[in-house]
């Protein structure tokens, strides 16, 4: 988890200008040029339209980026792994991950408590606590001949789990994070 932590905190220091300030953009014109002057010919040589972007490929490249380029590890092109990076987009939570294009639609902000709760109810985070539960219970067990108590243990694995959720999200821009997630 130590390591864990590390890479985001490299990750939080290198993207800290792109996350502690703010821009917005305004394609209302792109918009418009698009739907409204552009041949389908210009439309395919031109192509501006987000909805045809391939958001899995799109993150698997960003991740190769960011574990080759930011994090400097080994990394293989996304056309050879990253399988990992399609198995969470497949999931049933990787529309909160996904960016997406709104079409005039309001986007859902999330409160900081809200973005707690949804990752520390995610599988992924939940599947790690029960692990770390699991490790401890046998620390104890072997260590000290103890009779652990596994509430009180999973007491303690999510409360450092919300500290951990909160020193990252501390590193972050809170109205960028939250109109992410």
């Amino acid at each position: 988890m130590k390591e864990a932590i590390e890479k985001c905190e490299v990750i939080a220091k290198e993207f800290r200008y792109f996350t502690t300030n703010e821009w917005i953009f305004d394609n209302k014109q792109a918009i418009h040029l698009y739907h409204n002057v552009l041949s389908d010919q210009d439309k395919r040589t031109f192509n501006i339209d987000v909805t045809r972007i391939n958001w899995k490929m799109y993150m698997m490249n960003f991740a190769y980026g960011i574990k080759r380029f930011i994090l400097k590890e080994e990394a293989e092109l996304p056309s050879v792994g990253y399988n990992d990076v399609i198995s969470l987009m497949s999931n049933k939570h990787g529309e909160n991950f996904i960016p997406y294009y709104t079409r005039g639609k309001p986007v859902q902000v999330r409160s900081i408590d809200e973005l707690k709760r949804l990752i520390l109810n995610s599988d992924d985070v939940r599947d790690v606590v029960a692990q770390v539960v699991r490790e401890r219970t046998e620390q104890y067990k072997h260590h000290f001949n103890l009779l652990p108590n596994e509430e009180l243990i999973y007491k303690e694995v999510t409360k450092e789990a919300t500290k951990v959720i909160e020193r990252i999200m501390s590193t972050y821009n809170h109205g960028t994070l939250r109109y992410f997630a």
